[in-house]
């Protein structure tokens, strides 16, 4: 059953979905962690999670993330996601998608991503 997402999980999601990759960085602490794909190592710290986001920007014309259900206990949120990328030959590029949300002082301190990669190589082909 999905429940009304924290204001900053909100504005994060359509800062990506408007490939804003400077305002996505904005709504996670300096110290964040970002567990973009599990088991893959994290990006850590704002800068280089801006890094991240400035990359898929570049590399893909437009980006959908769309929450399908969520829960939120606290200051964690649990969404699941269809994420979608679109390529610059249009091309649909997609993934089922579980997030895990930390927040800290109304801010996004850690994300952890669990994705099916074989999946996503097997699509991204």
């Amino acid at each position: 059953m999905s429940q009304v997402l924290p204001p900053i999980v909100t504005q994060w999601l359509e800062r990506i979905s408007n490939r804003d990759a400077i305002g996505a960085a904005e709504c996670f602490t300096e110290d964040a962690v970002y567990y973009y794909a599990m088991p893959h190592p994290p990006v850590q710290g704002r800068d280089h999670i801006r890094g991240m986001f400035s990359g898929q920007a570049t590399m893909y014309k437009r980006i959908s993330w769309e929450v399908t259900e969520s829960a939120v206990d606290g200051d964690r949120v649990w969404v699941e996601r269809l994420d979608r990328f679109f390529t610059h030959d249009d091309r649909e590029i997609f993934i089922e998608c579980v997030g895990v949300i930390e927040l800290e002082d109304g801010l996004i301190s850690q994300v952890r991503d669990y994705v099916d990669l074989h999946t996503w190589e097997e699509r991204n082909k």
